[in-house]
């Protein structure tokens, strides 16, 4: 059986922003990566390990994503026992040949095995459904061959109206060709409201090379729960600091011109627009970002920028949205793009 309330207890009430990372591996399946002090040789990365190099990230919550398992999981409840700062969360990677997926929220395995005896995408989100678990996307964008079996996701009759999440950053790989975001764009295009998260994918947390945290997810949600955290990446209220948990705070909410203050919608929420088209204000909140640069980007082209001046700023435009149509805001600063919010959508 699968606990719906996850490995721990709430550990914190309240409502807020969560910060954390959602793909990392260990030793239960390919995490090889870790190095002691003074040596350089290799070795698999314990648990343990993995979860203090997230901790001492300082992130509220952690998960940890094996591959095609969850035998990891009975190690990760006896950590939570002794931790009262960071949430772990249960992850499994499924890993098949035609593209990766990470599930949140269970204990049970989920079978990964695309085309045996017909299985297909809708019987692996059947299955997910089945359990309240969540499924993301991973890293679409990565090409698929010897070096990474798999890894970009071409899995045949994906119901991309059923898929609630993608990791539109993974680790370092933010733009280009193999980034997450282009396949994104082309989902909320096609009119798919994905809400877009971030994964380290760290395979030797105790290592020169260790990023956990890099990219780090901000989710709102009502409590620090495994339950709530999965309903909050749900709603799509969820940013991405693509450097690490130290990145600038960055909302977007929006209304039709001329409605109240108290009718603006959060990312992931939906303003009702005319056919032919509505003047939607946008409001952008940016903390820690002094001197970069706020993107608008309206269906995946950017069509201003706004310049951020102060530590905390409020930042306001106007734009038409017709509908079926969306609109998020990238930062940057002189070396790339720092944060990016989630989409909020125009509809009838």
């Amino acid at each position: 059986s699968t606990p719906i309330e996850g490995l721990g207890p709430v550990l914190r009430t309240e409502a807020g922003w969560f910060v954390g990372d959602l793909h990392a591996h260990t030793l239960h399946s390919d995490g090889f990566g870790c190095v002691d002090p003074g040596t350089t040789a290799s070795r698999g990365c314990q648990p343990w390990e993995v979860v203090e190099a997230a901790r001492a990230r300082h992130l509220d919550f952690f998960a940890i994503t094996d591959h095609n398992t969850t035998s990891h999981h009975a190690d990760l409840a006896t950590l939570q026992e002794g931790l009262t700062s960071m949430l772990l969360l249960r992850g499994q990677e499924l890993t098949t040949f035609h593209g990766h997926a990470n599930v949140y929220g269970t204990s049970r395995p989920i079978d990964f095995r695309l085309g045996f005896n017909g299985r297909s995408m809708n019987d692996v989100m059947d299955d997910v459904a089945h359990e309240h678990a969540l499924l993301s996307i991973n890293h679409p964008g990565r090409d698929t061959g010897d070096s990474c079996t798999g890894c970009g996701w071409d899995a045949p009759a994906t119901p991309w109206n059923r898929i609630e999440a993608m990791e539109v950053v993974n680790g370092g790989v933010i733009e280009g060709r193999t980034a997450g975001m282009p396949f994104w764009y082309a989902r909320l295009n096609e009119g798919h409201h994905i809400t877009a998260i971030g994964g380290s994918d760290d395979h030797g947390a105790r290592s020169p090379r260790g990023h956990i945290g890099w990219p780090a997810t901000v989710v709102h949600a009502r409590e620090l729960s495994e339950t709530a955290l999965l309903d909050g990446i749900r709603t799509g209220r969820v940013y991405v600091r693509t450097r690490g948990p130290e990145g600038p705070r960055l909302e977007l909410t929006g209304a039709a011109r001329g409605a109240p203050r108290e009718a603006m919608v959060p990312m992931g929420g939906v303003v009702n627009v005319s056919g032919g088209g509505t003047p939607v204000r946008l409001a952008v909140h940016a903390v820690g970002a002094p001197g970069q640069r706020a993107e608008i980007v309206r269906n995946g082209k950017v069509i201003t920028t706004l310049m951020v001046d102060a530590p905390d700023q409020q930042l306001s435009f106007t734009l038409p949205m017709a509908p079926g149509e969306w609109v998020h805001v990238l930062l940057r600063d002189a070396h790339g793009m720092t944060a990016f919010t989630n989409p909020i959508y125009a509809r009838n």
